[in-house]
């Protein structure tokens, strides 16, 4: 058995673990977004079980008949590789958030998810210099169905948005693993 800790390429016809050759067949429920961490487990190229990864770093197994993290000693940290991806994209995305009202939020919020995973499925998972995610980011607002006052909006953080610090960047994912004996071991290439 092996476990890794990865995001969530999904599609509306399949999702994928990023550095991970083992199909994810779980409700789109518990799936709702590309680039949602996710910790895996598998055997022979399958899949054994799924744990979602709260802000909080919580564990929620959604796949799997037991919880097979009791009998893992290494967790396989495939984010690593993607991590400085992520944060700029969740930073971004997070300062364009925060150009809406809650009750624009409420009611594009079908909308908004689209756009997140589009973003999140276009950019975290290719060969991206940090630096242009912000332009990448900017081409997608101006092909996306989002309404056009909020496009501009969005558009005017993203121009207006530095670059984050260091800190933020370099932030890995949190993980809580008491009660279990597991250590994480940061991988730089991709696993098959």
């Amino acid at each position: 058995m092996k476990a890794y800790l990865t995001f969530l390429r999904k599609n509306e016809l399949e999702h994928h673990a990023l550095g991970v050759d083992i199909k994810i067949n779980v409700p789109d429920l518990y799936l709702r977004i590309s680039g949602q961490p996710l910790l895996i487990i598998s055997k022979d190229n399958s899949l054994l079980a799924l744990y979602l990864i709260s802000e909080d770093g919580d564990l929620n197994q959604v796949y799997g008949i037991e919880d097979y993290l009791f009998n893992i000693e290494f967790i396989h940290d495939l984010s690593s590789i993607n991590i400085k991806k992520f944060n700029t994209i969740k930073y971004f995305l997070l300062s364009m958030y925060s150009s809406l009202s809650l009750s624009e939020f409420s009611f594009y919020q079908k909308e908004l998810l689209s756009f997140e995973n589009i973003i999140f499925y276009n950019l975290l998972h290719v060969e991206l210099d940090v630096n242009k995610i912000k332009s990448m980011i900017m081409k997608i607002i101006n092909k996306s169905d989002i309404e056009q006052s909020i496009q501009q909006r969005f558009l005017e953080k993203l121009k207006r948005n530095n670059f984050i610090n260091r800190k933020i960047l370099r932030k890995k994912l949190d993980i809580n693993l008491s009660g279990y004996n597991c250590k994480i071991k940061a991988i730089e290439e991709k696993i098959s």
